[in-house]
Order: C-alpha cells, then structure tokens, then sequence
C-alpha cells in the first residue's frame, strides 16, 4: 500500500502546484489587465502636463513588464511550459526594471531636471547590465541547468540599486512634501509607503509572489493623489488655484481668519508693453517670491488674473510681517537684476472671515495708491 499512499501524495502535490500556478497566473493577469487600463487613463488625461505624464507612462509600462516577467517566472519554472531560456529571460527582466520604477514615479513630481534624471539612473543602468549578463555568470541570479534558482553573489548590487530608487523616491516626496506640506504632506508619505511595502516583499520573501499587487495599487493611488494634485494647483504659477481657495475659505468660515491679500501693480501695462508671455513669466516668478515667503506659515494661492493670496496657519503678527518682509526683498533682488518686473502691493488682516477679507482688501490698495501716488511724483519731478 506504500506506493498508493506515495502516488496520493503526488496526486496531492501536483494538484496543490496547479492551482497555485493558477492563482499566481489569474493574479498576475488581473494585475496586467489593470496596468494597461491606468496606462489608456493616463494618456488619455488632458490635466496632467505632459513631462509628468511621460514619467507615469513609463513607470506604468516598467511595471507592466515586471509583472508579466513575474508571471512568466511562475509558469516557466517548472511543469508542462518549463523553460530554462525563458525562465532566465524573465528574471533578467524583473532584476532589471525593478529598481528604475521609484525613479520614474519621482519623475512624475517635476523635482528631477533631465540631467538629476540621468544620474539618478546610472546604478539602474549598472543593474541592468549586470542582470543581463547574469544568466551566463550568475551575477545578481542564477539559474541551474535543472532549473534552480539562486541568489548571485552581486546579489546585494539589485538591493542597492533598489534602496537608491527609493531614496530618490524618498526625496522627491519630501521636497513636495516641503511645497505642499500642509495640505498633501501625509498623502504623499502614505502614498510612499505603500511602494515601499509592495516592492520590498519580493526582495524579503523570494517566494511569494503579491508583490507587483501591491504596486499596482500603489500606481493607481499615485495617479489619485497626481489628478488631485493637478485638479489642485493652477497650472501657470503652481500655487493653488482659485478653486481651492473658494473650499478652503467655506471650510474656515467659522474659524478665526488670517489673510494676505496681494496684488500686481501696473500688470496690464507690463502685459501691453512687453507681451503676454513675459507676463506670464512675471507671474510665475512673483508667485514663486510669494511661496518661498510664506509657505511656513500658509498657504499660498492665485485667486485671480494678477491676484495672490494666503491663509495663513498662524495668527502671529511678528511672523506674518517677517513673511512680508522676505516676499519684499526678494521683489527688490529680482528688479535689480530685471527692473521690467512689477511690484507687488498687499494687505493682511485676521478676524472674522468676511470682514478680514474686506479689512485686508482696503488695506491693500491703500498701499496700491499711495505707490502709485509716490510713482507719479518721481515722474512729475
């Protein structure tokens, strides 16, 4: 009887191997299948600007490619489709793409110029070439002429090249973290997170095949947070949108109020005499100012054509006249070395929500008259 119980315990194990294969390969498919749907929304989205949507593009395909290098791993190791040649060719691809993805989606948040870009990814590249010359001096991998797989001794050159990614990962979510620190912050670290967990399983547990689910889903809530993100923030000057500012007030109404109201002297002459564009760039580059003095303590908002705004966090005058303070500075450095730059007049009040608007607004173009004032007595003179 020794050999019925020997061939139940076969019959057992080969039906146990099917329907794992079956639960590797449907999971992988699904997985794929919902890759190639965020791929088409994606491309099809007209909000994203289009550098950002290249990154995600790529990103997505990357892991596309994974996951299908992943399915393959499962279906070609062993069984009726076993293949050596295609089992190596799919590890090949899985150690190469891997640690390129987290740089792609640092992509994504604009912080990496084309030349960052291209350094950032030099130890993907030293990965690559090693996992591709891994099938025939087992590098990063190895693969036996049965079929078993094994750790290389550079092994640990992939994990570096994965904890890179991630670092540069990790930078970019900080530095736009540091941007949109109020309101996204904890978004994007939760966001961070999730890759983290997903693509470090595969490296922790060989054997368990749930990691690239993880990033899937992770991809989609990256491309969540990017629409919110881009729903946001006005596309021109990258501070938030008129939009944002209208939710934010509604949801301050009852609260104590602290607001910054500015606006650019004499735009339309600068716009008639040296063009749209270079009003445009004008407008950047004061919202820029305007952010970098005071995205400490509020946040920052375009509410009009030529108009900015801050809800300030804190109530504290001495702050918010230093934030003052900075945003003139920075005007004057910037017109001393273009004087076409406009100034930028402004008011702040705090109290109830209505009246501090109204308090802010008066004060502001009281400030507004009087340059002006002071403007046409330099050119009477």
């Amino acid at each position: 009887m020794q050999w019925l119980h020997s061939a139940r315990d076969r019959a057992e194990g080969l039906g146990n191997y099917r329907r794992m294969l079956e639960n590797y390969l449907a999971m992988g498919a699904l997985n794929a299948l919902a890759l190639m749907i965020l791929f088409y929304m994606v491309w099809r989205n007209g909000v994203i600007e289009q550098g950002k949507r290249a990154f995600y593009l790529l990103a997505i395909l990357a892991t596309e490619a994974v996951v299908l290098a992943e399915m393959g791993t499962v279906l070609f190791e062993g069984g009726v489709l076993s293949s050596r040649p295609a089992y190596l060719a799919c590890n090949v691809a899985g150690f190469a793409l891997t640690p390129a993805i987290p740089i792609l989606l640092a992509g994504v948040f604009g912080v990496l110029g084309p030349r960052s870009m291209g350094l950032t990814l030099i130890p993907c590249l030293v990965n690559a070439l090693l996992s591709l010359f891994s099938p025939f001096y087992g590098l990063i991998f190895s693969v036996s002429e049965s079929g078993a797989y094994q750790r290389g001794d550079l092994f640990a050159a992939f994990v570096a090249a994965y904890l890179w990614g991630m670092l540069v990962l990790l930078k970019a979510t900080l530095d736009m973290g540091k941007r949109y620190r109020y309101r996204f912050r904890y978004k994007l670290f939760a966001v961070f997170g999730f890759i983290l967990l997903g693509t470090s399983l595969q490296i922790a547990l060989p054997s368990v095949h749930t990691s690239w689910t993880c990033v899937a889903l992770a991809l989609a809530l990256h491309y969540g947070f990017i629409c919110e993100l881009s729903d946001t923030l006005d596309a021109l000057t990258k501070l938030y949108n008129r939009k944002s500012y209208e939710c934010e007030i509604e949801r301050l109404k009852d609260r104590r109020f602290v607001v910054v109201l500015m606006d650019v002297d004499d735009f339309k002459r600068v716009n008639d005499r040296y063009g749209h564009p270079y009003g445009d760039e004008c407008l950047a580059t004061l919202a820029s100012l305007v952010h970098e003095a005071f995205y400490r303590i509020g946040d920052c908002y375009r509410i009009g054509g030529d108009e900015f705004c801050v809800l300030c966090r804190v109530a504290d005058e001495e702050k918010i006249a230093a934030a003052i303070a900075r945003l003139v500075r920075g005007v004057e450095d910037c017109r001393a070395r273009d004087p076409r730059l406009p100034v930028i007049s402004y008011g702040f009040s705090a109290g109830a929500r209505d009246e501090a608007i109204r308090a802010a607004d008066r004060q502001m173009y009281r400030n507004k008259a009087r340059r002006k004032a002071e403007r046409q007595g330099k050119d009477a003179s």
